[in-house]
């Protein structure tokens, strides 16, 4: 429909990935601040709270966000994926057969 603005879709995702993990982080550092507080607040216990925190947190920092792969397929992985599924479908039939 727009095609001008197909020229600015990695840094879209960059910018939406970046919101996410903005969202995350302040939710989980509010967890691990105050956890009696936000355990009020959400109905859980001032420990897991606390761990939701931290889940969230350690989330971000391990997540897709900060990698260089955007998750969005690309035709490498897309070959790949199928030569993968190509090789095991033979094995599959070489086995049936045994």
């Amino acid at each position: 429909m727009f095609p001008q603005l197909a020229q600015l879709t990695d840094l879209s995702l960059l910018l939406l990935r970046l919101m996410a993990a903005a969202v995350f982080v302040t939710s989980g550092w509010s967890h691990v601040k105050n956890p009696k507080e936000r355990a009020r607040s959400i109905g859980t216990s001032p420990a897991f709270t606390r761990f939701l925190g931290a889940a969230e947190v350690d989330g971000v920092q391990t997540s897709k966000v900060w990698s260089r792969e955007s998750g969005v397929a690309s035709r490498e992985s897309a070959v790949s994926r199928v030569e993968l599924e190509t090789s095991s479908c033979r094995r599959s039939e070489r086995m049936a057969v045994l």
